[in-house]
């Protein structure tokens, strides 16, 4: 299966139709591992993991089923345009986006703190860059589920050092 849980969310929580027992699972989750939860800003992003890293299984609906409206107080908003491309590019170059990924690994490694997958994937962009890495990470994002736009900014950020 792909780790791109450990790169990215589902989409908007707001759109997740998810079992009684994995509400329950994540509450117990986050009542048990409040500071490692909180280190994840997204927490549908945390939903998602924690489905995936439990090997649950996750749909993705080709149909939407609700309109999506942006509005000023979007957390993320629109990701067309050069303006918005400029704003993920300062994110992912002053570390925000690599302490993400840090706390999705963190919360994957609780989940399976002796899984040697689990283990190498945590520690992949822990690595010195080199074209091993870069390899590896570019497999992931690759074969993720982002636009090709987001996945090639992903890999020209993961060669330049900034994940």
């Amino acid at each position: 299966p792909s780790a791109d849980f450990l790169f990215e969310g589902a989409g908007q929580g707001c759109t997740f139709v998810i079992t009684a027992e994995h509400f329950n699972f994540v509450q117990d989750y986050c009542r048990k591992n409040t500071a490692t939860a909180e280190s994840l800003h997204y927490h549908d992003w945390l939903v998602y993991l924690l489905a995936r890293a439990n090997n649950k299984s996750w749909h993705f609906d080709n149909k939407p089923s609700m309109a999506y409206r942006q509005h000023t107080g979007n957390e993320i908003g629109s990701r067309g345009g050069i303006k918005a491309i400029t704003k993920r590019l300062e994110l992912i170059k002053n570390g925000w986006y690599k302490n993400q990924i840090e706390a999705a690994a963190a919360v994957y490694l609780s989940l399976a703190p002796t899984n040697q997958k689990a283990v190498a994937l945590a520690n992949l962009w822990r690595q010195q860059i080199n074209n091993g890495r870069i390899k590896k990470f570019l497999g992931i994002t690759i074969n993720g589920r982002r636009r090709l736009t987001d996945r090639i900014i992903l890999a020209l950020s993961s060669a330049a050092g900034w994940i």
